[in-house]
């Protein structure tokens, strides 16, 4: 043990005596209750190997974030439900050799699972670099690799990057701005601009006199990644700027929106964001 708590293996859970597994605030590892969760399935899935004299299975970085991307969210789970109830076995019939509970089924572990995942609490990510660094096609150079901007902000279990545990950010690249580019960074906030981004939008337009001959939008502070507009950036090549086009384009932002709780109104601070994004290339 460590400070009364049990050392454990940081990828299987074993503990130093064969055959015993342990995870969450019993272990020196986690440290929230997400990460007690992750433990918990290393643990089974490591008690399965045991089981069956097979060797733990070590996920490396790559396997590790190679599957990350942006998931979609089943607005149904906005509305209220109620717990599963659990059925028990009658008095009459319980025994040393069986369980009083009788256990979900498979539509209530999936209602309660949705009760977990999709309970609304979901983390934006904050950065004011990121969203403009996606917006200026950087590339992060790293101790191990070079990524592009949008790669590198996924989110993952252990953090807003895909960095690695032992990889470190060595160098920023950005390509040379052309002369005919507008570059904007718009961001509402309570406070001054040291403040979090309550919603931020980061564009790079490429002008060819009145007309957007390329555009590159990314909305910050609404999803747990920076999200690239890209509806928004199709619908504007091409065209002539005007006061309506840019209307029409905060309208195309948020389009598939869907506002958690009491946020309906970062919906119309994007569509303003995006409007004056555009209008101002006038």
């Amino acid at each position: 043990t460590v400070s009364g708590r049990v050392k454990v293996d940081a990828f299987t859970q074993a503990t130093s005596t064969g055959g015993i597994f342990a995870g969450g605030d019993t272990t020196t590892g986690p440290a929230t209750v997400i990460e007690a969760l992750t433990a918990g399935r290393r643990a089974a899935t490591s008690i399965n190997d045991y089981l069956k004299k097979s060797s733990p299975h070590r996920v490396t970085g790559e396997e590790k974030y190679s599957h990350h991307r942006l998931l979609g969210f089943d607005p149904s789970c906005l509305e209220k439900s109620s717990r599963s109830k659990m059925s028990f076995r009658p008095v009459i019939e319980r025994d040393l050799d069986s369980e009083d509970c009788l256990g979900f089924g498979s539509s209530e572990l999936e209602a309660e699972t949705k009760r977990c995942y999709n309970c609304g609490c979901v983390a934006v990510n904050p950065s004011d670099i990121a969203p403009a660094l996606i917006a200026l096609d950087a590339r992060i150079k790293t101790t191990k690799r070079t990524i592009d901007a949008e790669s590198f902000f996924m989110a993952c279990p252990n953090g807003s990057t895909v960095l690695q545990e032992d990889e470190l950010v060595t160098d920023i690249q950005i390509p040379r701005i052309r002369r005919n580019s507008r570059q904007r960074y718009r961001k509402f906030r309570i406070r001054q601009s040291i403040d979090f981004p309550i919603v931020s939008v980061a564009s790079v337009f490429i002008m060819n006199e009145h007309k957007i001959e390329d555009a590159r939008l990314v909305l910050g502070a609404a999803t747990p990644v920076p999200l690239r507009l890209r509806p928004v950036e199709d619908f504007l090549k091409g065209k002539r700027v005007t006061e309506q086009l840019a209307k029409e384009a905060a309208e195309i932002a948020v389009r598939k929106a869907v506002p958690l709780g009491k946020n309906d109104f970062r919906v119309q601070v994007t569509k303003v964001l995006v409007r004056d994004a555009v209008f101002e290339l006038l």
